[in-house]
Parts: C-alpha cells; structure tokens; sequence
C-alpha cells in the first residue's frame, strides 16, 4: 500500500552513474552547503542584532521564529508545485530571491522591515531541499540513494556549520551585516553555477519520471478557482498524502527523530556549561567535535543503506530503525552518567567525548534516511509533497523539542539540563517504533 510503482523502480535502476550525473550531484550539494546555513545564521549574533536594530533580546528571537514559521509555509508549498515548475528554473529563483533578500536585509536599520526581508528570503530558501531532493532522486540510480541523500545532508550539516563560524568570525570586525553579505553572495553565485551547469534536461527527465508529458496542464476545474481559495484546494489534494498509513508514519516519525535531534543541537553547550562547569572555550570545543562526526556519518551510513536495500526488502528502512534505537539508548546513558565536572582533559572528559561524537555519527545518518523512507512509501508525483512534509515535520519537531526540554526544567524532578535533554533523547525510540510498522508493509 502506498509504494512506489514497480515500473518507478525499474526506471530508476536502469539510471547509471554518467559524469554529467557526477557534476549535477557535486553542484546539488554545493547548492544545499551555500544555503541551508541561514536557518541558524541568527543564533550567534543575537546580540549585534540586538544593538544594531535597537530590539530586546526577545525581538531578534521572534525574527528567528517569523523565519521558520515562514520558511515551514513556502516549504509545503514549494512541495507542492515542485513537480509542476522546472527543477532548473525553480532553484535559479529561489536563489536569486533569497539572495537578494539578504543583501537587502543589510541595508535597514528598522525591525519591521529586517523582519520583511527575512521572510522573503525564508521563502527562496526553503525551496532548495524540495527542489535538490527531487533532482537527486530523478537522476541517481535507485540501489544509491541514501548515499546521494547522505551527501546532500552532509552539505546542509557544513552549511550549518558554515554560519557559526561566520557569524561568529565576521559580526565582529564588519558588524552584523557581513554574515548576511556572505549570504547574499552565496545565493548569487548558486544563480550562476545552476545557470551554467545544472543541465535543461533534467527537467525533462524530472517530468519524464513522475509519468507527465512536457506540455501537462492542470485540470479543467482548476481554471474556475482563482486566488487563495484555489492554492489551499491544491495544497489539501496533495497533501491528502498523509492519509496513507504509511506517508502518516514516516511523517510523525521524523518529528520524534527531529525532536531529539533539535534538542541536542540547541542545548548541548548550554548544558555543558551547566552541569558539568566546562568554559565556553571546552565547551565549543566538544561541539565542534560533534560538527566534525556529522559531516561523514550521512554519507558512510548511507552506503550501508545501500547495501542492506540490496540485500533485504526496505534494507534502508530498517537500518533507521535500528539507528534510532542505538542513538536513543546511548544519548539516554550518556547523559544519565553523573560525570559532575568535567575537564578537557581528564579520562572522563574524553570518554564523555567519544561516546558523543558516536552519537552524532549515528544521529546524522537519520535525515538521509527518512527522507529516503518518505520517497519510498508513495508513488514518484507525490515525493515532492512527502520531502517537503518531512522538512516541515523535522522543523517542528526541533521546535517542540527545545521547548519540550525548557518545560522539563522548570520541574523540581528534572531540574538539570542532563536529566532534561536524556528524555526527550528517547524520542528516538518512538520514531523507531513507527518506521517499523513501515518497513513490515508490504512492498508492491
């Protein structure tokens, strides 16, 4: 029920590696690295921000919430016009648009219209996962997709990466601005590279592959509709997707994932400050560490997705499950350990480490493959709608999370960060449960 049709697959073995494919790959995951950073770009210079628009502390978090609300929106509805609009064109755009945004944003000195500005670049930005993820699973041979999905969340983890340390680096010497100048070019030069390099037949073979012809128009009753009332009709009829069992599953299991996920990435350095009385110096040293686990781990544990999908029905799907419950097991005894205060250098600073940067491996690998799983569980039209239901699920999920931990904390019982963090890390384990009632689906 809900599976790709077997002539979707098929079509998608026959796909083999070319060198063209090589180069598109590289640049989709350029494009993913270039990008995918402005979703955090804010957190290291909320303070600059803060005195240079003037604002409280509160206000520059509210811009960070108006992004992420705005960019969960264009998200779903990118989805949903990802297999109507040119893959090519779409991502020159959406380029453009938020990197024109971000330069824009440079030059006001007032909250309303930084807010404005920021909103229209969320837009342009969460186009490129939909429309990356959709070229990538039209053109890589099917028996490679979780490590092609690997390498493109390798390039959104550098990305992330990328904006702490130019936030952190630039802000200040050239003040606020300059990360959002960085930005802004970034998006310029994406404009190019697709321009030049992301071959027009891939458009073509996008179309070609969710079954429509070049010159496909939209039904006949979509002419009577016309403004709003007719984008919320499109949106509800494909995202009646997520009536599916499966498409439901996948979906809710990556908010879980997402909700462990977020949790760590938000209040890791906080907690290692204190409960565990590191510097701020030992602490981002321990994080960066981490950062370095991640950048591999989607990309190694997906060539062993492969290989398990070759030799096991939904193999890629099953080696999630047992990733989510590894990761969830190991960060809940990891941050039971009374460790007390730790020291770079001692023993148990190092064990706490290693235990760690395992964690991050593992958890990093996740992404990839539930993307992977959305991809799977329904038919090759609706896998834009279902990349970009499970972005959207993965934002919220990080949101709920980082609040879920807030909310523990104001209790007496979890009054610490550690106890906080190691339950809402075993959000894993429910995540798991779900992806296995998708991988005990028979597949057609």
């Amino acid at each position: 029920m809900g599976a790709a049709p077997q002539a979707d697959e098929e079509a998608a073995k026959d796909t083999d590696w070319t060198p063209e494919t090589r180069r598109v790959m590289v640049l989709l995951v350029l494009v993913n690295a270039g990008s995918q950073g402005l979703q955090g770009l804010m957190a290291p210079i909320t303070r600059e921000l803060q005195a240079g628009l003037n604002v409280s502390l509160a206000t520059v978090g509210v811009f960070q919430t108006l992004f992420l609300i705005t960019f969960a929106i264009a998200t779903a509805c990118w989805g949903v016009f990802a297999s109507r609009v040119s893959p090519r064109r779409g991502l020159i755009a959406a380029s453009l648009l938020w990197g024109g945004c971000c330069a824009l944003v440079t030059l006001t000195s007032t909250p309303t219209l930084f807010a404005g500005g920021l909103c229209l670049a969320a837009v342009g930005n969460a186009a490129i996962i939909p429309l990356t993820y959709s070229v990538a699973m039209a053109i890589v041979p099917r028996d490679d997709r979780a490590t092609s999905l690997g390498w493109l969340g390798t390039g959104q983890a550098l990305s992330m990466g990328l904006a702490f340390l130019a936030g952190g680096g630039l802000v200040g010497r050239f003040g606020w601005q300059a990360p959002f100048l960085l930005f802004a070019g970034s998006g310029f030069l994406a404009v190019i590279l697709l321009a030049l390099c992301l071959p027009k037949d891939s458009d073509a073979e996008s179309r070609e592959e969710a079954g429509e012809a070049p010159g496909a128009s939209e039904p006949a009753e979509s002419g009577k509709r016309s403004g709003l009332a007719a984008l919320s009709a499109r949106i509800a009829a494909e995202f009646a997707v997520l009536r599916q069992r499966e498409a439901r599953n996948v979906v809710i299991s990556t908010v879980f994932s997402a909700m462990a996920d977020g949790t760590l990435a938000f209040w890791f350095i906080a907690m290692l400050r204190d409960d565990h009385h590191l510097s701020v110096m030992d602490a981002t040293l321990l994080t960066v560490a981490l950062f370095v686990a991640q950048l591999p781990g989607g990309v190694i544990c997906g060539r062993f997705a492969d290989a398990a999908e070759r030799k096991w029905e939904r193999g890629r799907t099953r080696l999630a499950i047992l990733l989510s419950v590894v990761a969830g097991v190991l960060y809940f005894g990891l941050f039971q350990i009374p460790w007390v205060e730790l020291s770079i250098t001692s023993p148990a600073c190092l064990l706490f480490c290693a235990l760690a940067v395992i964690g991050a491996f593992i958890s990093a690998a996740l992404p990839p493959l539930l993307f992977n799983a959305a991809t799977e569980v329904v038919a090759r039209p609706q896998r834009e709608v279902m990349i970009s239901a499970v972005s959207v699920s993965r934002i919220a999920g990080r949101a709920i999370g980082v609040q879920c931990v807030g909310l523990l904390t104001t209790t007496q019982s979890f009054s610490s960060l550690s106890m906080s963090i190691a339950i809402v890390t075993l959000c894993f384990v429910p995540s798991a449960i779900l992806l296995q009632r998708v991988a005990t689906e028979p597949a057609t």
